[in-house]
């Protein structure tokens, strides 16, 4: 078990959001005039995108700082707006492998056992994957009780996916989130149906600190300078499924010195917004991050972190 510590000389503090509002086009288009429940970020080419949980669709930033939707194929019903949590695809993690970005499903339901495969033309597919999550869910060490797929990144030729142990039932035995480590290249023959399920690699367990009795877990990660870092989230729900208040934020790193600093708001209270995606920012002291709300009538944000 890996336990982060807390860094006490350390601050993380936001200094910019804005919410991530389409304009009338788009917003005719897609049907909403946002993004409803952002949950992860990634940049692919020239674009920086991000994934929805209850959505097929993606939005993305241009060079010109417009805000896209790029539409992801339908399922039966053919809605690409979806408000039932047992329905929705829950996409949750975003890694970009050579010319492809690759986004995740988080496992916790059968509807959410899918991949969505996008290519640099913007041309864009949906795997379902159940021999994968059903790997997964089988290794204890990384699901505990449940699976909830929350962050991937991409390491040398090591696919990292991590879990998060979000529940309040969770007992000291399985109160934990998880990583393991896949080969890239089999994930991607897996996925384009030219080989089996890849085998699981290296499995790590992880604590990362708590608010008020209520764990801080996982929500993303990413990788910088090659090391892997991470933001979480001290929320209070029941399980994997359901939402509940959020008491505070962390941003952290998980090297040979797991550590994490809270994350406060512009006024340098604690951040009690969910915070989801993580990116580094454009330099070393800074992060971008999106929020999921976890409320349809308000618009995700984009977050920018300070380091200090």
């Amino acid at each position: 078990m890996i336990n982060a510590r807390q860094e006490a000389n350390r601050s993380v503090r936001v200094v910019q959001r804005l919410a991530l509002r389409y304009d009338a086009d788009t917003s005719a288009q897609v049907g909403t005039g946002w993004i409803r429940a952002g949950s992860a970020l990634a940049r692919f080419g020239k674009r920086l995108i991000m994934v929805q949980d209850d959505a097929l669709w993606l939005g993305w930033w241009a060079e010109s700082g417009k805000l896209y939707a790029q539409a992801l194929p339908t399922t039966e019903g053919g809605a690409r707006l979806v408000d039932d949590k047992r329905r929705k695809p829950d996409f949750e993690a975003a890694v970009v492998l050579g010319e492809r970005l690759f986004v995740l499903g988080s496992g916790a339901l059968p509807s959410r056992e899918r991949i969505a495969v996008l290519d640099l033309d913007g041309a864009a597919r949906l795997v379902d994957a159940p021999d994968l999550y059903a790997a997964l869910r089988g290794e204890p060490r990384l699901a505990g009780r449940q699976l909830n797929l929350e962050g991937a990144l991409l390491d040398g030729q090591r696919l990292v996916l991590y879990s998060r142990g979000n529940a309040a039932a969770l007992s000291d035995d399985d109160g934990f989130d998880g990583s393991v480590e896949l080969d890239a290249e089999a994930f991607e023959r897996y996925l384009d149906g030219a080989g089996p399920v890849p085998a699981i690699g290296r499995l790590e367990q992880y604590r990362l600190g708590e608010i008020d009795s209520v764990r801080l877990t996982l929500t993303d990660v990413a990788l910088r300078h090659g090391k892997r870092h991470y933001v979480a989230a001290a929320e209070a729900s029941p399980d994997a499924i359901a939402d509940g208040q959020v008491l505070g934020t962390s941003l952290g790193v998980l090297d040979d010195d797991p550590r994490y600093t809270l994350i406060q708001a512009e006024d340098g209270a604690a951040l009690r917004d969910k915070v989801e995606g993580l990116l580094p920012g454009a330099t070393d002291d800074e992060w971008l991050a999106i929020t999921d709300p976890d409320d349809a009538s308000r618009p995700a944000e984009l977050l920018t972190l300070r380091c200090a």
